[in-house]
């Protein structure tokens, strides 16, 4: 549920990888197939909704029963105090979460609700994109370096090098 990259390899897995999130074909016979030829057997990328990092992060939180909404909105780079209040005044009311202030916690009824509080607060914040305000420190949060990839010719020549150490 978090903001970590997920590999994932079998019919019908969904996985992420920088934000994007792919889905590997579900139907087994093509996937099969994909398999065996040699192909990659995903069927669609999907672009990272704005603000998807902070909605995994709440998301994953509330899997864990408490989350705390500054270490939310650091990690994210978005506020979220007073855009989130409302959702979680109504979830205090239902009494599925307790505490103010930066902890949330789940309530014993909330932690049987967690999956779909998590889903719930997932696109509650994907949702509400005009309003959110990045925060200007979180633009070097997460950067990976270009790597180049390896032309064939070059996994021969080390596959040779390889072959004559040994």
């Amino acid at each position: 549920m978090g903001d970590a990259d997920r590999l994932v390899f079998g019919s019908g897995a969904r996985g992420r990888l920088f934000g994007r999130e792919y889905l590997i074909e579900p139907e087994l016979d093509k996937w099969l197939g994909a398999v065996y030829s040699g192909r990659r057997a995903v069927r669609e990328v999907t672009l990272p909704k704005p603000y998807w990092r902070a909605a995994a992060l709440l998301a994953q939180g509330i899997a864990d029963g408490r989350f705390s909404i500054t270490r939310t909105e650091r990690a994210g780079g978005v506020m979220l105090g007073g855009i989130l209040e409302p959702l979680l005044d109504n979830w205090r009311a239902a009494g599925l979460v307790s505490g103010r202030g930066d902890w949330i916690r789940l309530t014993e009824a909330g932690s049987f609700h967690q999956f779909r509080l998590a889903g719930a607060v997932r696109s509650y914040v994907e949702n509400m994109t005009s309003e959110l305000v990045e925060l200007p420190y979180v633009s070097s949060v997460r950067q990976f370096p270009t790597v180049p990839l390896m032309a064939e010719s070059d996994w021969r020549s080390a596959e040779a090098s390889l072959a004559a150490a040994s």
